[in-house]
């Protein structure tokens, strides 16, 4: 394991593992307590990722000492990820309110909205933060993104030329930045307090997130009309039935707006039959 894994796991293993099961026998532990666990992680608010991470981590454990001879069998080997039920988008942020959160944001704020409205990015640790100024590959006019939920660690996202040219002119005159979004030359992990505090200035009551920028960049793709499975690619989904179950209910008028690219051949049809042939 890297240094980073095994430090995650000490943790998980002092914080939720040893404390409920430190007087049983490894061999001893049945599905039964490891639902019991859930149970108690979900008591706790802990997501959907963190409970499945530690289970896994007892399953692995376990089969670790199952092929070092400790253990005949691995007593939570049955034990498979619980898959999250992906919810559609909410509605989405309108654009008068989108003018008046710019107006009342910071600068540095203001900075990640745009980056966010360009390229889609989920606004956390593992893609918008951890941006940096070389992952901008000018030359093919890309931005290269971490995408954790996916099966490629990686991908060059395509950018507009105008983003572009504002990364480019930021590239310039800060020649030494490091991070793409940063604040008072230090990389920004966080970004809640600031919007939380920017919503208030501009007279926004109901609850938006940061997170609705990027439903706001899928659904404005596809009421463009960007072909799905592109949408799904820049947004880094694991599939396009994903990205439609999210965001085709945002997209009105599509059905309509499909029948113009019905080409229909000319049949020299004139004027419509006056009635039904008579059978011979």
């Amino acid at each position: 394991m890297a240094p980073r894994t095994r430090s995650t796991l000490v943790y998980i293993l002092n914080l939720h593992i040893i404390p409920r099961w430190e007087h049983k026998l490894v061999a001893s532990l049945t599905m039964a307590d490891m639902s019991e666990m859930d149970d108690a992680l979900v008591k706790l608010g802990r997501s959907l990722g963190t409970r499945n991470r530690i289970r896994a981590y007892c399953k692995a454990i376990c089969n670790w000492g199952v092929e070092n001879d400790l253990i005949p069998v691995n007593p939570v080997g049955r034990f498979r990820p619980e898959v999250k039920k992906e919810g559609r988008a909410p509605d989405l942020i309108t654009e008068d309110e989108l003018k008046a959160i710019c107006t009342a944001a910071p600068e540095h704020l203001q900075w990640a909205i745009e980056i966010m409205m360009n390229t889609g990015v989920r606004p956390g640790a593992t893609e918008l933060f951890a941006l940096k100024m070389s992952d901008v590959d000018f030359e093919t006019g890309g931005l290269w993104v971490a995408r954790s939920k996916t099966n490629s660690p990686r991908a060059l996202l395509p950018l507009r030329p105008a983003i572009l040219a504002k990364i480019s002119a930021l590239a310039t005159a800060e020649p030494g930045r490091v991070w793409l979004i940063e604040y008072d030359g230090h990389q920004v992990k966080s970004l809640k307090t600031a919007w939380w505090a920017t919503l208030r200035r501009a007279g926004i009551t109901r609850r938006l997130r940061l997170y609705d920028l990027r439903h706001w960049y899928g659904s404005s793709l596809l009421r463009g009309g960007a072909d799905i499975k592109a949408v799904s690619r820049l947004m880094g989904h694991s599939s396009p039935n994903l990205t439609l179950s999210s965001y085709y209910h945002l997209v009105e008028g599509q059905e309509r707006k499909a029948l113009d690219h019905l080409a229909l051949p000319n049949l020299a049809i004139d004027k419509p039959f006056d009635k039904p042939s008579s059978p011979k």
